[in-house]
Formats: C-alpha cells, structure tokens, sequence
C-alpha cells in the first residue's frame, strides 16, 4: 500500500560541519501511523540520531499501543532500539545496523510478550507470540578469522491456527543456526523444531538440522 500524507521540516544547510534535521515528521501507511525526527552531521563519522513513534491509525480496531523506536551512532555502526508500550503484550528489541556490510546486521536481542503482529500491516496473522530472539555477531579477539554468527530463537505463539482463518499453524519455534559472516550464503542449522497446532489440536512436530548453501 502506498505511504499517504506525509508532512515534515526539513533543514539541509550546506558545509561539512552542517546538521541536517527533518522534524515534525508525519506519514501514513496502511494500518499505522508514524511520527518523528531525526538529525544528521555532515561530517565523518557522520552520527545520526532518530526517534520515531508508530502507532494505529484513528479509525483502527486495534487497542491502543504505541512503538518507540530509536536509532543513534555514526553511520556505519547504527545502534537500534525498539519499545512497545501497549496493554497486555509487549516488545523490547536491540540491534546493531552496519549498512556498508555484506551482513548488515551484526546483534539483535528481542524479548516479547504476547506479542501481535497483526495490527502492523493488512495481511499479517493474528499472533501471540512469547520468547526471545538472539542473533549475535561473534568477533572474538577481533581476529579476521573469527567472524562467526548464530542466531537463536525459541518462541511460543498462544493463538495457533489455520492460515485461512488469518493465524500461523504454529505453536512452538526453536531454531539454533550458525556459520561465518566472509560467507553468510552457507551455514548450519544446528537446531530446528517446530511444534504445529491447527488452534483446536496438535498437527504434528517438525524437527531438522544440516547445513544450508545459496548459489
């Protein structure tokens, strides 16, 4: 869907020691609506600073939530963090963004209660999701050579059903994957087990590992 009314302040001075802002930031799209500002420096290492808030449209039958979101550090090394604030779920996520990188993403940590993800976007399921999420970049001693990654999940969803009906036919996720960020086409998929759930009974478990490889 398209973004609609967007309205801003933007300030672009000239100079390398300029701060350009955009302020009083509004847009709409689908289902939600986003405010904020952010501001940049023009010179190396050229930090940036953002703070956003997104939250359902006026005439949305979602109950009220509301999602801070916030973003500082120079350009190449983005700190992120994420903040839902809403009555009976919530979200709390940290990452860092490396946009120049191959694998831009080098950490997240998200933790959720009850978590739903359709109030985001039209066509989204119907979830509630509690667990935690870690993808962490492990660099150690800064050596070249060690630049593995692993990505662990382990999820329960309360509201299983079918996708017909708007929901994911999936109560219980664990995954553990790991491999090196040189080549982030191929990797091992340690752990995998997937618990299915039709929302009235159990519909079987899916368990895997191996390795994967792209191209």
């Amino acid at each position: 869907k398209p973004v609609q009314d967007i309205v801003a302040r933007i300030d672009l001075p000239a100079g390398a020691a300029a701060r350009h802002r955009i302020d009083d930031l509004a847009l709409h799209w689908d289902r939600i609506v986003l405010r904020g500002r952010l501001a940049l420096e023009a010179g190396a290492p050229m930090p940036l600073e953002a703070q956003l808030e997104v939250e359902p449209t006026p005439d949305s039958a979602a109950p009220d939530w509301r999602l801070d979101v916030g973003a500082h550090g120079p350009l190449a090394r983005l700190a992120l963090q994420a903040r839902l604030v809403s009555h009976g779920q919530s979200l709390d996520a940290e990452a860092e963004i490396r946009p120049d990188q191959r694998q831009p993403l080098s950490r997240l940590q998200a933790q959720m209660q009850s978590f739903d993800l359709a109030p985001f976007a039209s066509g989204l399921p119907t979830t509630s999701l509690s667990g935690r999420i870690d993808a962490q970049l492990d660099q150690r001693s800064g050596a070249v050579t060690a630049q593995q990654f692993r990505v662990q999940a382990d999820l329960v969803n309360h509201q299983p059903g079918r996708l017909d009906r708007q929901r994911i036919p999936v109560q219980t996720l664990r995954l553990g994957a790991l491999g090196d960020l040189r080549t982030p086409d191929s990797g091992t998929l340690e752990t995998l087990r997937i618990g299915l759930h039709d929302g009235r009974d159990a519909a079987g478990t899916v368990l895997g590992s191996g390795r994967w490889s792209v191209g």
